[in-house]
This record gives C-alpha cells, structure tokens and sequence, in this order.
C-alpha cells in the first residue's frame, strides 16, 4: 500500500490540542518503550510500544483494550484522530506508516518532535 503524507504537529498544536483549546477528539499515543513512558509522557498519552504496534492494531478491540487500557481506535474516524509520537520522531513516523499499512489513513497525526521537545518545555 502507498504511504500517504501525514500531517505534523508543532508543540503550539499539541498544547491547544491538551488544553482544549482546539476542538479535536484527538488519542495521544506514545511508542516508546514502557520505561521511556514511565519516565515521563504527554498528559492523558497511551503506551503502544512501537515494537507491538502492528499486533495490537490487528488485534481484536477486545484484546487491545485488555491490553492497552483503551479503546482501539478506528480506522479513518473522523472524530477519533490518533497523535503519534516518540523521542525524537522516528519510531513514531515507522509506527504510521504500520497503521497506514494496515488501513489507518485519514486519521493519523504526528508530533516528530516528540517527548524530546515536550518534556524539555
């Protein structure tokens, strides 16, 4: 399948976007490993370590919401965007192109600077 260009947050977005200052129903999702995320994260942001990305989005919502600890998201909703990020942007960006592989198209955000940029703020 052909990747499609995703489109970027700056730290302005993400901000508006926590503070509710930009009416979006948006999931924050962090790939990074669980330590990483325990050491610190985006407030109210999942853990779906890049390495499992592929499985947990092929999984059953039942499974991943076992799993995750919320609900899975579906594909190209409109009223369900997905922010993903990292550190530094590139396993966030590996983990979109797996979603857009498996039919997360229309959906899916990027915040490429990530918790490196985040958490230094």
């Amino acid at each position: 399948m052909e990747s499609r260009s995703i489109n970027e947050l700056n730290y302005e977005q993400v901000q508006d976007i926590i503070n509710k200052k930009t009416p979006m129903n948006a999931i924050f999702i962090d790939v990074r490993g669980p330590d990483e995320y325990s050491a610190g994260h985006i407030p109210g942001a999942y853990n779906v370590p890049l390495d499992t990305v592929d499985s947990a989005f092929k999984s059953s919502s039942a499974d991943f919401e076992s799993s995750y600890k919320f609900k899975k998201p579906t594909p190209n909703d409109k009223n369900s965007n997905i922010i993903l990020y990292c550190q530094k942007g590139m396993r966030s960006r590996k983990a979109a192109k797996i979603l857009q592989d498996i039919g997360y198209t229309e959906n899916l955000l990027l915040y490429p600077n990530g918790y490196g940029e985040y958490g230094q703020k």
